[in-house]
């Protein structure tokens, strides 16, 4: 391609071409494919044109083809290097693949070529918020304010870099100055009160939050965060009144339908939390905690199954959630499903290799499944970390007696009464066991502790 014969104004003349602004219409409607035919029939007409480049771009960043969209804006830019608006989009692409230096040496050509556009500085700041550098970030949103003081977006942003930074006052005076900027929009009273919520200042966050449902009326998250702030207050009954209207209001919305859950478990009624908890799954089929309280729920009415499933989709929506995988076990456990049981408990000691429950419980399965080896293993691994536990070292002697490992059995049976040596049961037990090895002496000193510990006789 030749840059040294680009002319700036035959490259505008695509603009007055029909084809190019049905494309761009279908662009903005969201018609991605057919825009994206249309550029191409398009690029055919105009070769080398930078506009037609540059959105075949946006259409390939819509499409999710990242690679391709990042070499549609070089290609752009190499023809208009200095367009800021196809550096910002470069840049926007980069800061969405995560890679920050690239974003932030965009951004920063935008600035150049269009120093008085406070979005490539918003961008910035955005990007330096990502890396942690605060001092940055902050100077960069100074920057898209002192370029446009009147809107509150950019405010808003310079207030989430100060509180990034710890400085909450200069946040919470930056998002007042935003309400006072823009008084007339609820999205902003609705970030102060979310902003003082979160610092514990209740009561202005009550107040904000209601101007907020006043100018948002129709709306249910301003209700749903009334309804949480009162939460935080203890005032349950009007926070529940809340979470109703905002579910009533915004039946789509999920957080109410959550918040109404936890409300009814907290006032013991669980079937009510439970039909609340399934709407909010309904809405988001991955809410979390909405599926682990309401496996609980299930496994405790002795719903089982339905309470396994919730439990083995939250496994799939936090999958490094080690006791996550040992609750699901544990129904698994009464459902019979060893192999399942091992399986999730095989999960839990992968993710916390020193979770001696899951690795005394991963035992008994692979016992209960004839595995005894790895029952072996396993038990020895959660005895690393509670050896002072009488049953798991009578565990270890069960999986190694039914092996017919009989000297390592009895070495554990004899630290397990070393440890619990009250236990009649137990000492009879060890009894045998020695008699059948031909240790005859240790077997009735064994029977002799074990008759000693029983009740006396009545009279």
């Amino acid at each position: 391609m030749s840059d040294s014969t680009f002319d700036p104004a035959r490259d505008d003349l695509v603009f007055d071409d029909p084809l190019f602004q049905q494309a761009r219409a279908l662009l903005a409607q969201g018609s991605f494919e057919e825009a994206l035919a249309g550029f191409q029939e398009v690029s055919g007409r105009f070769p080398e044109n930078s506009h037609v480049i540059c959105d075949l771009g946006n259409v390939q960043h819509s499409l999710g083809k990242i690679k391709e969209a990042i070499a549609s804006y070089k290609l752009a830019l190499r023809l208009r290097p200095e367009s800021s608006a196809m550096w910002f989009n470069l840049g926007t692409v980069y800061g969405e693949e995560e890679d920050g230096s690239a974003a932030i040496a965009a951004f920063e050509k935008a600035v150049k070529f269009a120093p008085d556009d406070p979005d490539p500085w918003y961008a910035i700041g955005c990007e330096y918020g990502k890396r942690q550098s605060h001092e940055r970030e902050i100077e960069a949103h100074q920057k898209a304010v002192e370029l446009n003081p009147i809107s509150s977006h950019f405010i808003n942003g310079l207030a989430a870099a100060y509180a990034s930074a710890g400085n909450m006052e200069e946040a919470a005076a930056a998002y007042k100055r935003s309400t006072e900027v823009d008084p007339g929009s609820g999205e902003t009273w609705l970030t102060l009160a979310d902003f003082l919520g979160t610092n514990k200042q209740l009561d202005e966050a009550i107040e904000a939050c209601r101007k907020a449902i006043q100018l948002m009326p129709e709306e249910g998250l301003p209700q749903n965060s009334l309804g949480v702030l009162l939460e935080k207050l203890g005032r349950h009954e009007e926070a529940m009144e809340a979470f109703a209207q905002a579910a009533e209001l915004e039946p789509d919305l999920a957080e109410p339908w959550f918040n109404l859950g936890n409300g009814f478990m907290r006032l013991g009624k669980e079937a009510e939390a439970a039909v609340a908890y399934e709407k909010a799954l309904a809405i988001n089929p991955e809410l979390f905690d909405a599926l682990c309280n309401l496996g609980e729920i299930y496994d405790r009415q002795g719903k089982h199954e339905e309470g396994l499933v919730k439990f083995e989709k939250a496994c799939l929506v936090q999958p490094h959630h080690a006791e996550l995988w040992f609750n699901s076990s544990l129904i698994q456990r009464k459902l019979g499903y060893w192999k399942k049981e091992i399986e999730s408990l095989e999960h839990a000691v992968r993710i916390r290799p020193g979770y001696a429950e899951a690795w005394n419980n991963l035992g008994l399965a692979c016992a209960q499944d004839g595995d005894n080896l790895k029952a072996i293993k396993a038990i020895k691994e959660a005895l690393k970390f509670r050896g002072e536990e009488a049953s798991l070292w009578r565990g270890l002697y069960l999986a190694c007696r039914d092996e017919g490992l009989t000297a390592e059995a009895i070495e554990a049976f004899d630290k397990a009464l070393q440890l619990q040596p009250d236990n009649a049961e137990w000492w009879e037990e060890f009894a045998k066991i020695l008699k059948g090895n031909g240790q005859v002496e240790r077997a009735a000193e064994a029977q002799q502790r074990a008759e000693s510990l029983k009740p006396p006789a009545p009279e």
